[in-house]
């Protein structure tokens, strides 16, 4: 190989190395992008999971102690539920 031939494929090389470099680049601005939209969905979902319980918690208290009013629901037992059952039918 001669000096001509060698620059050439030291110039081809370089511009490959160029055109690499700016693919390389781009593929890295899309991962980032990527792992911030990741984090931003477990933010947004770990925030709507807090929003409900904070909305529903109330409701969930109001239903517990209207549970614990009614007297009959307090004394359930699993084996006599047939009997329980029974007490209702006409």
């Amino acid at each position: 190989m001669d000096d001509q031939e060698i620059k050439e494929s030291m110039k081809a090389n370089l511009e490959l190395t160029k055109e690499n470099h700016v693919m390389l680049k781009k593929i890295r601005g899309v991962q980032k992008r990527s792992a911030l939209f990741v984090y931003l969905r477990w933010i947004f979902l770990i925030t709507v999971a807090l929003g409900l319980f904070y909305y529903i918690r109330p409701l969930l208290t109001k239903i517990t102690q209207l549970y614990n009013t009614i007297p009959i629901l307090n004394n359930i037992d699993i084996k006599n539920l047939d009997k329980l059952i029974g007490n209702f039918k006409p």
